[in-house]
C-alpha cells in the first residue's frame, strides 16, 4: 500500500490485490471493467447510423446493445460518473474509511472530497491524469500475479 498526500488528505492507494479485501475487490473489479471499456458518447447521427446499420442487419440484439450503452453513457454524463475516478476512489483508503465499505453514496462522497482539494497553488492537487495511472498501475500489477 502506498502513501500518498492529495492536498491536505493522507491517502493509502492499494498496489496489488493483498491490500485489497474481497468485497471490496468486487466494487474494483467492476470499476476497472467499466473503465477499460467504456467508450465516448457518440454524437446524434453516428448514434443513429450504428442502430440503422444493426436493423439493416436484422440484429435486434445489437439494436439493444447501441441504446443500452448510448443511454448508459448519457446518464453517466448527467450524472459527473467517470469510472477511473470510481475505480480509484475503491482502490483508496481514508485514514478512517471502513476498508470492506463498498457504499456508493461513500464513493460519491470521496470522489467529490478527492477532487476539491487543493495545492499550495491553489490548483487541484490531482489530475485525472494521476487518477488514471494509480488504476492502470494496479491493473498492470494484477496481470504480473
Amino acid at each position: 500500500m502506498k502513501k500518498v498526500k492529495i492536498g491536505k488528505l493522507d491517502v493509502s492507494v492499494c498496489e496489488t490485490l493483498d491490500d485489497i479485501g474481497m468485497k471490496r475487490w468486487i466494487a474494483v473489479r467492476q470499476q476497472i471493467w467499466e473503465a477499460e471499456n467504456s467508450e465516448q458518447v457518440d454524437d446524434a447521427n453516428t448514434f443513429y447510423a450504428g442502430i440503422l446499420n444493426a436493423y439493416d442487419q436484422d440484429s435486434k440484439s445489437g439494436i439493444l446493445i447501441k441504446i443500452h450503452d448510448h443511454a448508459r453513457g448519457l446518464k453517466n454524463i448527467k450524472n459527473g460518473i467517470d469510472s477511473y475516478q470510481w475505480a480509484f476512489a475503491a482502490i483508496t483508503f481514508l485514514p478512517d474509511e471502513d476498508r470492506m465499505s463498498t457504499d456508493v453514496s461513500w464513493f460519491e462522497e470521496k470522489i467529490a472530497m478527492i477532487a476539491s482539494e487543493k495545492n499550495e497553488k491553489g490548483l487541484p492537487a490531482i489530475s485525472q491524469g494521476e487518477v488514471r495511472k494509480y488504476v492502470e498501475n494496479f491493473t498492470k500489477r494484477l496481470s504480473q500475479i
